[in-house]
């Protein structure tokens, strides 16, 4: 599969990304680039992160925290 038939496949679909660290933060923008919808959850107290998490709320994505 190539990267923009992956795009279209994802397009539109909800997907759920475990953990906003350092190696999943290009993930989803990748596939918020791709149109998908994206929730991310992580462990940490929203305010232990709150910049980043409202970061990528700004973009669309559902931060679900704790």
């Amino acid at each position: 599969m190539t990267v923009s038939e992956y795009k279209n496949a994802v397009k539109g679909k909800r997907i759920d990304v475990i953990g906003l660290g350092v190696s999943n933060i290009p993930l989803v923008d990748f596939l918020i680039s791709a149109g998908a919808i994206v929730t991310a959850r992580d462990k940490k107290p929203y305010n232990d992160a709150k910049e980043k998490y409202e970061e990528h709320e700004k973009k669309g994505v559902k931060v679900i925290c704790g």
